[in-house]
């Protein structure tokens, strides 16, 4: 009869782990077979404690209290054989008991249950207490990294963090779970914008990895390069707080401007450096877009035979950024293309974030025609965003802005549209509407909500588009009454 109900036990648990593992139309579909699951392995846990304890009530969810207090009976029992068996026995069941417990934390989270989901962690937790040090170990580093996926959740990236922390300094160094954790940690960093962190920590996952899943993974490449890219814009931005502009002035009259325009200077990285080691970690501070550059070349690599379009999409999107901000206009130019085409090619599914991604390919396609010095195509894939013969530019350009921010909140639509009146004011310029330009640049940088990189841009509209009017009298006054 124990083996019967061991059996059951660990085929309902095994069950809805595979459920949790695969794929179905619908996550409600998962819930239900996976909450069925485990239902039955609660049933099971729940008849065998009081069966063995002879309690009267217990949980119907076979709650940790109940075996915990059922071990401590047996912990101090009378007999030294009895102590031996039937310990033995209910350290079986408080074992089967942490899995369902995970997994119907696991549940919880999923549903959005996210208090009941730590009280279920919780309890886990509290079964573990009378294990021996080695198996108390190997629970504390799976509760530590239960706790930070489920922080990382929240929102709560470095509390998560914390945890993932915790779990690390219980794992050998070349253990392979320690890679699967670290993984997690280097995904939390970048969450938290804590670049430096997330490029280490995926580094090593793909150096160090035993098992070499990370190193064949193209979106650990991904991640990474993101890591390279969000260091990248930070740094940009913390040199855009100073003005880029210098009023020259002689005798109390202003007489010309210097620009100061960010320029990030790299040279290509010819040093080899283990990837995740202290060389490798200042080579990419040094040089965070080559190091983005080879990283989402090898992804988009991986991508091709992995059948992962989505992946390959958010590559091809971040290449054509990096090779913009490189100064190589014509190799970022095929791959923002592409990207608008993806819905042949790349067989992506239509959610926000391809729309998003989609979004920023327009804008980058437009800056590599605009460089390039096609000025008609890069009016046309700023002005097109519907196919829609009836809608006019300023609903075609307010389209853009909205789908630049798809799925985020509603706070970043004026984010957006200050970035895609920069680009239209610039177009202006170009095609000599020296009026118009200067008017949709300055209502940019004029609102008061503006700020950071945005205003930045409509800054550099205007001046931009009164350098081309061959009016800088004009700029030198504009730029000296700018906040």
């Amino acid at each position: 009869e124990g083996g019967d109900t061991e059996l059951k036990l660990r085929l309902a648990t095994y069950k809805a782990r595979v459920y949790f593992s695969q794929e179905y139309e619908t996550r409600d579909l998962q819930v239900r077979l996976a909450k069925k699951e485990l239902k039955s392995a609660f049933e099971v846990i729940s008849s065998k404690v009081k069966h063995r304890a002879g309690a009267a009530e217990s949980s119907s969810l076979g709650s940790s209290s109940d075996l915990y207090e059922l071990m401590q009976q047996q912990h101090h029992g009378s007999s030294n054989n009895q102590r031996v068996s039937s310990g033995q026995q209910t350290w079986l069941l408080s074992q089967q008991n942490q899995c369902a417990l995970h997994l119907k934390a696991n549940l919880e989270q999923i549903k959005g249950n996210r208090k009941k989901s730590l009280k279920l962690f919780a309890e886990a937790r509290l079964s573990s207490s009378l294990l021996d040090e080695r198996k108390r170990q190997e629970e504390d580093v799976f509760q530590f990294n239960n706790l930070g996926v489920l922080h990382q959740t929240l929102g709560r990236f470095h509390l998560a963090l914390h945890y993932y922390t915790k779990a690390l300094q219980l794992l050998q160094p070349r253990e392979p779970r320690r890679f699967e954790i670290l993984h997690n940690a280097g995904l939390c960093a970048l969450q938290a914008q804590e670049y430096e962190s997330a490029y280490e920590s995926i580094a090593q996952c793909i150096q160090g990895d035993p098992t070499e899943r990370f190193p064949l993974r193209a979106r650990s490449w991904l991640r990474m390069a993101e890591a390279c890219i969000g260091y990248y814009n930070r740094k940009r931005e913390t040199i855009e707080k100073d003005k880029e502009f210098l009023v020259v002035s002689k005798d109390g009259e202003p007489k010309g401007i210097i620009l100061k325009p960010f320029e990030q200077t790299e040279a290509r990285i010819d040093e080899i450096a283990i990837l995740g080691s202290k060389a490798d970690v200042e080579l990419f501070r040094q040089n965070p877009l080559h190091r983005a550059l080879s990283c989402l070349q090898k992804a988009i690599r991986l991508c091709k035979d992995q059948a992962d379009p989505e992946c390959l999409e958010s590559g091809l999107v971040s290449l054509a950024y990096v090779r913009l901000e490189l100064k190589d206009p014509a190799a970022a130019l095929p791959l923002a293309l592409r990207v608008l085409d993806s819905g042949k090619n790349l067989s992506t599914e239509n959610n926000t974030q391809s729309t998003r991604r989609k979004a920023s390919a327009r804008l980058y396609a437009f800056e590599a025609f605009l460089l390039l010095g096609k000025v008609d195509e890069a009016t046309n894939i700023l002005l097109t965003t519907s196919n829609n013969t009836n809608v006019n530019e300023s609903e075609q350009l307010e389209m853009l802005a909205n789908h630049l921010v798809a799925g985020f909140p509603a706070s970043q639509l004026q984010t957006s549209r200050i970035a895609v009146q920069s680009c239209l004011s610039v177009l202006c310029a170009v095609t000599d509407k020296f009026d118009r330009a200067k008017i949709v640049a300055q209502s940019c940088f004029s609102d008061v909500s503006a700020s950071g990189h945005s205003s930045v841009l409509g800054r550099r509209a205007l001046v931009f588009a009164m350098l081309k009017e061959n009016n800088v009298e004009g700029l030198i006054k504009t730029l000296m009454t700018l906040p």
